[in-house]
């Protein structure tokens, strides 16, 4: 591994409970030849206070850069800030409620070493960790190599960003939108159309679930909006991933494919936002972009959204008791 750099950007934001160990656990890579960069989202709890007390504590070789932001940026505005500050030629993911192996780092350096460096992202198997610590079971990553982009719009891959290891030169492609939720699925995307992504099939992070089971309550409409978030939210990604196409001279090869999904996309977030909800039914059920499947499926929490309501909550209370057992 001589001669190649790599860093890891520790993402924290209000998770003082988990920190300490998701920072330790970063410390404690089997290699010393190795830049930290941990950046807070301008956390409300003591998230920061006990970054500073671990790094203070820390006597060791590997170079450590903290900052905080000073307002929010969300997750991929904080994944961006830590970036920049970052020099590694690779540069792992981490979360700040995730554990990471001690051998993370060497295992995928040397797999991407083994591999010709041949692949701009390599996505790492994890294990799957309740939210109070105990492992669960073993969550393995879908074989990204296998996919292309034909396949990825008919189904999208398994995997989890928080194990991921990238090129630099796959994060200067060029910015991601602000406005996505997350980074990993334009970021694997953008690998598809480079040199690739690969699937390391060893258990590298212990990723700890993030306790939404618990939220339980009877929301009228809540699917409903989820539908609408969800579709606004693939909107902004099918832009960027149009963008990067564009910007690596491969718009020939997903043109199509992104603007069947964008008007799939546009016509299910028409339905649910229209003021005018017998016409807008009318008008999704002759859309052709559309699957009659999912015409089905969508107008069906159209139409029944409040019985349907009731139905999830006490699915997710069935899921939550047996989560608890």
């Amino acid at each position: 591994m001589s001669g190649t750099t790599a860093s890891i950007v520790l993402l924290t934001y209000n998770q003082a409970a988990f920190v300490q160990e998701a920072f330790k656990s970063i410390l404690n890579q089997d290699i010393d030849n190795i830049e930290i960069v941990v950046s807070d989202d301008c956390s409300s709890d003591a998230t920061w206070d006990i970054i500073l007390d671990v790094a203070h504590s820390y006597i060791g070789p590997k170079k450590l850069i903290l900052s905080r932001n000073t307002r929010n940026l969300g997750m991929v505005g904080n994944y961006a800030a830590a970036v920049e500050q970052s020099t590694g030629e690779l540069i792992f993911m981490a979360a700040g409620d995730d554990v990471s192996m001690p051998d993370r780092c060497s295992k995928s350096i040397r797999f991407w070493i083994d591999n010709q460096k041949r692949y701009d992202l390599v996505a790492a198997d994890a294990l799957d960790m309740s939210l109070a610590g105990e492992v669960l079971r073993r969550k393995d990553s879908s074989n990204l190599e296998d996919w292309t982009t034909e396949k990825w719009f008919r189904r999208r891959p398994f995997f989890f960003g928080a194990s991921h290891m990238v090129t630099r030169k796959l994060l200067e492609i060029g910015p991601l939108d602000s406005n996505l939720p997350y980074e990993d699925q334009c970021l694997v995307f953008r690998a598809m159309l480079m040199g690739g992504c690969v699937r390391l099939p060893i258990p590298l992070v212990k990723h700890r679930r993030g306790g939404i089971s618990q939220k339980l309550g009877f929301q009228i409409g809540h699917r409903r909006a989820e539908i609408s978030r969800s579709m606004g939210f693939e909107i902004i990604e099918l832009e960027q991933f149009l963008r990067d196409a564009v910007s690596l001279n491969r718009r020939f090869i997903v043109d199509d494919l992104i603007k069947q999904r964008m008007a799939y996309c546009n016509s299910v977030l028409t339905l649910f936002k229209s003021p005018n909800p017998i016409k807008a039914l009318i008008v999704f059920w002759g859309s052709s972009e559309v699957p009659v499947k999912d015409r089905y499926r969508y107008s069906r929490y159209f139409l029944f959204y409040p019985v349907l309501a009731i139905a999830h909550v006490f699915r997710d209370g069935i899921r939550a008791l047996r989560g608890k057992a």
